[in-house]
């Protein structure tokens, strides 16, 4: 046992000394939360740009109320309108305006929009779906107020009756109390997870590789192995990467928390998920470190070995792909097989504490059979490894 934890605090020092890792653990964490903040931010900025937007108005009736919404209902950060409508009697004489570049697109009102027939809006760009959405909403008030004119009632009534009614969500613990809920976090964190085992896995993962294949094509290796096994040497490897993991993950989590609690959302975590997603996340990246620790030794060079390694990335890729499905389905069959298929289970169990279905026994399960995987994945890999160091000059089948 001496000599694994030998191995593992020698590897841990080693690649915690590079200066590659350091930068990486630094900057991972800054640039996805400036990847998913910025750009929100952003979007929600209104700006100071001044959108001109045509009406060819087929109906001759919604016009007007129209062109008021545009110009009050909508106003840049200074206070200006943001919409400069302008009137159109036919839809030729505002497409020639918009190749133009004298509005910035045109909408149509068709004089059976009142029946439900839908407007139509044409552009040079349709990609800011902030002006659509806007425009879309835009129309639709004004419509039902035409309508709301045809049947001579009072709009103020049915602004009234219509007033739009919020839900707010609780959840409700095993204990019966209720808290407030959080959609956003109950998938975000789960998803996070998923994300940060994945990266952590090929990382990481990589590392070990090509620390493997410099060892197995080296005759230092045969003067390691006067001191130490194969297998030790093997599992020495893996658990010092699984350490440097840990500081990765403590490091992530720590900047994860702090942004929650700074949005006000950290009350939102369970303690229990928390646990278990941790446990899962330390399972998965053994089992997967194996793994590749197993791909290091069959191989000479290092590009035969990455595009071997093409299969693991298709397998953890599918859990990811398939995220939604499993999130609108924490009850199907499908999901719950997958939860007990090795490879996919540090990334499913997570995901299902997330949605909140899942049985204690269910993860409990999980994390013995994952268990018993990544024992099993460590002792072939070190037989694997035993063999091929006796090997010189054969390829291994």
């Amino acid at each position: 046992m001496s000599q694994i934890l030998s191995i593992m605090k020698w590897e841990f020092l080693n690649r915690m000394k590079s200066k590659v890792f350091i930068i990486t653990m630094i900057l991972f964490p800054i640039l996805i939360i400036a990847m998913s903040i910025i750009p929100s931010l952003l979007i929600m900025q209104d700006g100071m740009e001044v959108y001109r937007v045509g009406i060819v108005d087929e109906t001759k009736s919604i016009n007007d109320i129209l062109m008021q919404k545009l110009s009050t209902d909508y106003k840049l950060e200074n206070g200006e309108s943001k919409f400069v409508p302008f009137v159109f009697d036919f839809v030729k004489d505002a497409k020639i305006s918009t190749a133009k570049n004298e509005i910035d697109g045109f909408i149509v009102l068709p004089d059976s929009i009142i029946l439900g027939k839908d407007a139509e809006y044409y552009a040079t760009s349709l990609s800011n779906f902030k002006i659509l959405d806007e425009l879309r909403r835009a129309v639709n008030h004004s419509v039902i107020e035409v309508r709301v004119q045809q049947e001579n009632l009072e709009i103020e009534v049915v602004n009234k009756l219509t007033k739009w009614v919020g839900l707010n969500t609780f959840e409700i613990s095993e204990s019966g109390e209720a808290s407030e809920g959080n959609e956003l976090v109950s998938f975000f964190i789960p998803f996070a997870t998923m994300f940060l085992l994945f990266m952590s896995i090929f990382v990481n993962g990589q590392l070990l590789l090509r620390s493997v294949m410099e060892e197995r094509t080296s005759r230092v290796i045969e003067v390691i192995l006067s001191s130490v096994t194969p297998r030790q040497l093997m599992f020495g490897k893996i658990l010092g990467l699984g350490a440097l993991g840990l500081v990765q993950l403590l490091v992530y989590l720590a900047i994860g928390f702090g942004a929650l609690y700074f949005r006000g959302m950290g009350q939102t975590i369970e303690i229990e998920h928390a646990f278990w997603m941790i446990l899962f996340f330390f399972l998965g990246y053994f089992f997967y470190a194996a793994i590749f620790g197993t791909m290091g030794t069959l191989f000479d060079s290092e590009q035969e070995a990455q595009q071997s390694t093409s299969i693991i990335t298709i397998i953890v890729v599918i859990p990811m792909m398939m995220s939604s499905y499993f999130i609108t389905n924490p009850g199907s069959m499908v999901t719950k097989v997958m939860s007990f298929f090795p490879p996919f289970t540090p990334f499913m169990i997570p995901l299902r504490f997330g949605t909140g279905i899942i049985e204690l026994w269910e993860a409990v399960l999980a994390a013995v059979l994952l268990g018993l995987s990544v024992w099993g994945m460590m002792i072939l890999a070190g037989k694997i490894f035993r063999v091929t160091l006796l090997m010189y000059g054969k390829r291994i089948t």
